[in-house]
């Protein structure tokens, strides 16, 4: 037979996990839109330097910290190119 405390535990155990488990999702979901949104700014980053756009497909194969990259090397490419108008 089990004890009180061991059921108390068990559940304690299974709703720590499932909250866990929660919160890993939650985090993927942003991490993921940061990503989307990334690659939409690089598009658009991309199409204002007369660029050929990367698909997204292609932009999908990058990690985060690779988007965020390839968007501040953009970035500075269009600010270089308007200073370069003034």
């Amino acid at each position: 037979m089990i004890s009180q405390s061991d059921r108390e535990r068990e559940l304690y155990q299974s709703r720590l996990k499932m909250r866990r488990d929660m919160n890993a999702v939650r985090d993927e979901g942003r991490a993921e839109g940061r990503a989307e949104e990334r690659r939409a700014f690089i598009r658009s980053l991309q199409a204002a330097l007369h660029e050929d756009a990367m698909s997204m497909e292609q932009l999908e194969a990058f990690s985060l910290p690779e988007l965020e990259s390839l968007m501040g090397r953009l970035q500075a490419e269009l600010n270089v190119k308007l200073s370069n108008r003034s």
